[in-house]
């Protein structure tokens, strides 16, 4: 993949911050939901949470080509996502 720079690079991260975006949604979600001081989240949701990061950095190392060391242990590379439509509505309190 090629070097982008300015314009091109600024629509290539724009294109990637999308699952970034819904994973951020997807937390602060799950922020408000949560009673008392805990959140829980499924070991499913956790890995969609990872794996959506974890595609927008090696995207933008692959486009800047700059390597870095991960921190955490890397996820499988199979991609598996939520399927949020089949999750039961928790009813708020109220």
């Amino acid at each position: 993949m090629e070097k982008l720079e300015g314009s091109s690079l600024v629509e290539f991260l724009n294109r990637r911050l999308h699952p970034v975006k819904v994973t951020v949604n997807l937390l602060a979600r799950e922020l408000e939901l949560a009673t008392g001081e805990s959140v829980t989240l499924s070991k499913e949701d956790v890995v969609s949470i990872i794996t959506a990061l974890d595609i927008f950095i090696e995207d933008y190392e692959k486009v800047t080509k700059i390597p870095t060391v991960p921190t955490v242990p890397t996820v499988p590379k199979e991609r598996k996502f939520v399927d949020i439509s089949k999750k039961i509505p928790v009813a708020k309190e109220g």
